[in-house]
């Protein structure tokens, strides 16, 4: 094995230069000469520390394991020694393929430049407008206090309550019809008048709106009211039921202009991603007709003429830019392009994307390497953020990826990322 020369400087962990010792001569990675690489390892560390005595600590300690593995390895028939050339197989081969991803994501965020904008606020002063007597101030503070002692209802004022009579639809239904009938009304006035008790007015009213809906009796513009007596046509039977089937998807239909317009503007003013259950508590709508709107919405703005799309980021919506636009974007708001990640912080994601939650110390595990300026970095890149803490001891901080990620790698969802390899896919890249 020929002498290389490295700089520790150059790397960021001591797994990251095994990796490149191998690579660097050409070894299967899944059938390490384990030996030849300590060998090589601890050159590389001993001469770096006579070079660079401000080595990192990290390079030295894994240098220790090696020598005590290599002690072990020339034991005859050692059980333990051959776990320890696994584990070290197992690491280099799992950062390796936290590299390539890392790779593939770096990639793939190089064709990405979409633009959006903050949350719109409302305009107006944020002072109260109204103003108010002094005394009806400390009344209502002494009130919601609970200081101010309520006044004893009487029960006078419960009297036209109890008093009052019940009248139902299906009685006035019946008066109705009899007085068509008998020929004393002719007229919708004459079904009112402002002597008769507010319930009777209310079912009366009901009672006109259902023979009327039923078809049994017809109201005249000049306000005339007419029976209609025998069979009723089959329209008028089931006119109802008609009504309520086609009703609403004739409704739904000549709405979802006027829906889609909706949700373009809250869309555009909320700004932020946003789910469709929130859409639809905020909205009054059902969340299926709102599903329904997203997917139109997104229909259209995939035609030539528009330069907006609508990302699905996971289970939530943002308006913005298309990706095809974004240079003439960034010139006309004369911005730089955000600088791109490092490739530790880049490596930091990729663990967390692919193993989310995860703990730092999951992520030190596999990189090797202390992590807490990376997910820093990461956090305050909004890309990812806290998702709880794990049930193990200490409860770590666990951490996920956020809509920000999914946004700038452009990925609907996290099924999106690039595949992991199998073992033949590694070897061919990784073997001549």
């Amino acid at each position: 094995m020929g002498e290389l020369t490295f700089h520790l400087k150059d790397f960021d962990g001591p797994l990251e230069l095994l990796l490149a010792l191998v690579q660097a001569h050409k070894m299967d990675l899944h059938d390490i000469p384990i030996l030849e690489l300590i060998d090589q390892y601890t050159r590389v560390v001993s001469r770096a520390q006579q070079q660079e005595p401000d080595a990192a600590s990290s390079f030295v300690a894994m240098a220790a394991q090696l020598v005590e593995m290599k002690s072990r390895l020339l034991l005859p028939r050692s059980p333990e020694a051959e776990q320890l050339k696994q584990e070290l197989t197992g690491r280099l081969i799992e950062y390796d393929r936290c590299r390539r991803l890392a790779g593939q994501l770096r990639s793939r965020a190089r064709g990405v430049e979409v633009y959006t904008r903050p949350p719109a606020r409302p305009e107006g002063g944020s002072l109260y407008p109204l103003r108010h007597a002094a005394q009806a101030l400390a009344d209502c503070w002494q009130a919601m206090a609970g200081r101010a002692r309520p006044q004893p209802l009487r029960q006078e004022a419960f009297q036209p309550l109890v008093a009052a009579p019940f009248v139902s639809v299906e009685s006035r239904v019946v008066h109705v019809l009899r007085g068509l009938a008998t020929g004393k009304v002719d007229r919708l006035a004459q079904l009112f008048s402002p002597e008769q008790e507010l319930s009777a007015t209310v079912a009366t009213f009901l009672a006109v709106l259902e023979l009327v809906r039923s078809g049994r009796v017809a109201i005249a513009p000049d306000g005339g009211l007419s029976i209609r007596r025998g069979r009723l046509p089959p329209a008028a039977q089931s006119g109802g039921d008609r009504a309520g089937a086609g009703g609403p998807e004739r409704k739904n239909k000549m709405e979802q202009a006027e829906m889609m317009a909706v949700l373009e503007a809250v869309l555009f003013a909320h700004g932020d991603p946003v789910g469709a259950g929130r859409l639809a508590a905020a909205l009054d709508w059902p969340e299926s007709l709102v599903l329904q709107g997203l997917d139109a919405l997104q229909v259209r703005y995939m035609q030539p003429d528009s330069g907006l799309t609508l990302l699905r980021l996971g289970d939530h919506w943002q308006l913005a830019t298309k990706n095809e636009y974004g240079a003439y974007v960034r010139r006309t708001l004369d911005t730089r392009r955000a600088a791109p990640l490092s490739q530790a912080a880049l490596e930091t994601l990729t663990v967390i994307a692919y193993n989310q939650p995860v703990s730092r110390a999951f992520i030190e595990q596999v990189r090797g390497v202390d992590s807490s300026s990376s997910v820093s970095s990461l956090l305050e890149k909004g890309l990812i953020e806290e998702a709880g803490r794990l049930d193990l001891p200490g409860r770590p901080v666990s951490f996920r990826t956020t809509d920000h990620f999914l946004r700038v790698f452009g990925l609907s969802s996290l099924d999106g990322l690039p595949p992991v390899h199998g073992r033949d896919e590694e070897e061919k890249e990784v073997t001549p």
